[in-house]
């Protein structure tokens, strides 16, 4: 019995001209004969989050849709979609999957250089907790630094991975935190293999804190020692930061909390004086106790930066984000601020105090301040954002121009209080997104599973045995060649991201690579076949998500596949079967590696890492058909990996009854599959690999799962375990 053997121990090229030496005068051969592409438009659901209280902030939760009243730019909208979301309560798991905005999200923001060193630590300790304590399974969060040295920096991306967010606000991204590599995205991920995580003794520990807060001192000084007119630059520099900022989370779904530890900046640099300074002078000169000096140039401060903060907070504000501020100083007696010539630009805890408040006033939020137990703000929050609706509309005339539309929603009921976002920018065009926004739209789409099918791709993901602790996860991709043949272009620049997301919402492991295809050189494969692609996660056992998504970098068009995962312990004895793996017989496909076994890179690099190639028969490799589409009396072959079968004790052979069935998607099951042969190895004492020649009857057209239920008669255990086709 023969198939096709395909070598991947070759160096890896990410350009499909090196696989065009073969076979170039090819045709299509019935069984990967595609569909043709259909032309889609594009229909978009604006999704509102809307919070609503009574008069003492109660949050009410009787309403109807018909109790709201929606206008975009003053025109009345029809409401499409209604729920009512409680962050605590089962619904919200489905809410989730159906709607990306239901998500509740906090975006933790440390102030690095308008706060004192210890007002940051009690700010790190907080965050820490609310990590641990507070935040629920579906909820996401994001940790942030601000400086004015360095900007914004997000240090992990909105995840529910609480490890990912606890070491980011361990380190606050000033310590470097040993064996963490960061994704492309913004995800961080520990080693591989857990023996190679060394445990962190407490004196180290220590010495961590130590050296953190000797850099945060040493930032501080450094801002001490600015002249007024540096600290101003200083400023115009942190508020243009929140402007980029609310830009970039427009991009996100649903409503943001944006939590910001500080000690603020000096409103006098807004103001020339401090808002009860201009309420007491307001007043004097009302009553003709004052003159008004021309000379006082600083008496209103810098007008530029009043209006650059104003715009900052606009666009926060229309990214549908609301500012939280805490005031990490706490509690201050006035003999405990130091007022001097030098300091009292970023010392006064007050000044910064009636910025903060400004911030929060300006985008909806609430200031916390004279609070020296920082969690009970947070504890705070959690309870205030646990309880919204989400109302959905389809706007009119959209357009992808970037223009700001307002929205007004009303409640019918009296003495109620509305609050949600003040607009939308519509979607802009791709070539327009900055690389933050383009890695926030990334992680959105990872984290919260978004279905995107402008490119069209099938996945076949499939577990083997690795090493003692971790298994490999083989995913190979399939993109038909004929969406990429577009007269106009001569190259496609595609890249493609692969994620293991465990049930807990850890992300194990990853890959990301780029593909660049030369249209011209591969149209003949591309007309008539494709492109496949493989790549190698390594995880323990588990239940994962492997969440793949490809996107065009020219145009932003995405294609993302998610399937569910299983990893049994494969020291485990009991009995274990592979789903179906369908042998690929066509070698007319474009097919590239993501990597090298003989060469391994990045996260594949490191002792008793398993990364060799794993789909195999007696030795030799193959690639797996993925999604394959059988015609009748198409014969085809499929491999079965089979663990721990009981040897019967005299003859030494396994016992087994093995079944065979199809079934479409409305769970109707079919006897249309003929076994022609079986070709049995034994690959190890506890493995065996069973070649399956078969043949297909009669099926009405369409999509299908190929099902084996495999029994051990001699163990009396019983397996199933099914694969997808597509039979025409």
């Amino acid at each position: 019995m023969s198939y096709k053997i395909v070598k991947i121990s070759t160096p890896i090229l990410f350009s499909l001209i090196v696989f065009l030496t073969f076979n170039n005068n090819i045709s299509s051969s019935p069984q990967t004969q595609e569909k043709p592409l259909e032309h889609k438009v594009e229909v978009v659901l604006i999704e509102i989050p809307v919070y609503v209280v009574d008069k003492d902030g109660n949050s009410i939760l009787d309403l109807k849709p018909e109790d709201f009243i929606l206008y975009e730019d003053g025109k009345r909208r029809n409401i499409s979609h209604f729920a009512l979301v409680k962050n605590d309560s089962p619904e919200i798991a489905s809410l989730a999957r159906r709607y990306p905005a239901a998500r509740r999200q906090f975006f933790l923001l440390f102030d690095l250089s308008f706060s004192s060193p210890k007002g940051i630590l009690r700010a790190r300790e907080a965050g820490l907790k609310f990590i641990r304590e507070n935040i629920l399974p579906h909820d996401l969060a994001a940790v942030a630094t601000s400086s004015v040295f360095q900007g914004i920096q997000i240090l992990t991306n909105f995840i529910n991975d609480k490890s990912q967010l606890e070491s980011s606000i361990e380190s606050l991204g000033l310590v470097p935190t040993t064996q963490i590599s960061k994704g492309p995205v913004g995800f961080l991920f520990s080693p591989v293999i857990a023996s190679q995580v060394h445990t962190v003794e407490a004196e180290r520990a220590r010495e961590k804190s130590a050296a953190l807060e000797d850099q945060l001192s040493s930032a501080a000084k450094q801002l001490q020692n600015a002249q007024w007119q540096d600290y101003k630059g200083y400023v115009q520099d942190y508020v243009a930061a929140f402007k980029t900022l609310g830009q970039a989370l427009n991009i996100i779904k649903g409503r943001k909390h944006l939590v910001l530890f500080s000690e603020g900046f000096d409103i006098k640099v807004l103001t020339g004086k401090t808002l009860k300074e201009l309420n007491e002078e307001t007043e004097a000169i009302a009553f003709d106790r004052v003159a008004i000096s021309r000379a006082d140039k600083d008496r209103f401060g810098d007008p530029s930066l009043r209006l650059a903060l104003n715009q900052a907070l606009q666009h926060i504000s229309s990214s549908d984000c609301l500012i939280h501020t805490i005031d990490v100083g706490g509690l201050r007696a006035p003999g405990e601020i130091e007022d001097t010539k030098q300091r009292d630009i970023y010392l006064s805890g007050r000044r910064g105090q009636d910025t903060l408040h400004l911030m929060a006033a300006d985008t909806g939020g609430k200031a916390y301040r004279n609070v020296n137990e920082l969690d009970k703000p947070l504890d705070d929050l959690m309870r205030l954002t646990n309880s919204y609706y989400l109302l959905g509309y389809y706007p009119e005339d959209k357009k992808k121009e970037g223009k700001f539309r307002k929205l007004k929603i009303e409640v019918i009921r009296p003495d109620l209080q509305v609050s949600h976002r003040k607009g939308y920018y519509e979607e802009k065009s791709y070539e327009k997104y900055t690389d933050f926004e383009k890695r926030l739209h990334l992680a959105e789409l990872i984290t919260k599973d978004i279905h995107r099918d402008d490119i069209v791709v099938d996945s076949f993901v499939s577990g083997f045995e690795g090493s003692k602790d971790i298994a490999r996860v083989g995913v190979f991709l399939k993109f038909p060649g004929g969406q990429f043949l577009d007269e106009k272009k001569k190259e496609v620049k595609l890249e493609i991201y692969g994620y293991a997301i465990d049930s807990s919402g850890k992300f194990r492991d990853f890959f990301c690579n780029p593909l660049n295809i030369d249209v011209k050189k591969a149209r003949d494969k591309l007309r008539t076949h494709g492109i496949k692609y493989f790549d190698l996660l390594l995880v323990p056992p588990g239940d994962y998500k492997i969440r793949c998504l490809i996107r065009n970098s020219q145009t932003g068009e995405i294609g993302a596949v998610t399937k569910e995962l299983s990893i049994p312990n494969y020291n485990d004895p009991k009995l274990k079967v592979s789903p179906p793996i369908f042998i690929d017989k066509d070698p007319q496909w474009l097919s590239v590696p993501g990597y090298d076994p003989l060469k391994p890179t990045g996260r594949k690099v490191g002792e008793g890492l398993p990364i060799d190639y794993p789909y195999s028969i007696g030795g030799e490799e193959f690639l797996p058909g993925i999604v394959p589409t059988y015609f009748e009396h198409t014969q085809a072959q499929f491999l079965l990996r089979v663990h721990n079968l009981k040897l019967h004790p005299v003859a030494k052979i396994p016992q087994t009854d093995m079944k065979f069935e199809v079934m479409d998607d409305t769970g109707v099951s079919y006897k249309a599959v003929q076994i022609l042969s079986i070709k049995p190895f034994r690959v190890k004492q506890n493995l065996f690999e069973l070649l399956f020649q078969f043949e297909l009857k009669s099926l009405p057209p369409g999509s299908y799962r190929f099902k084996v239920i495999l029994t051990d008669t001699l163990a009396q255990q019983t397996v199933q375990t099914s694969s997808p086709f597509i039979y025409k």
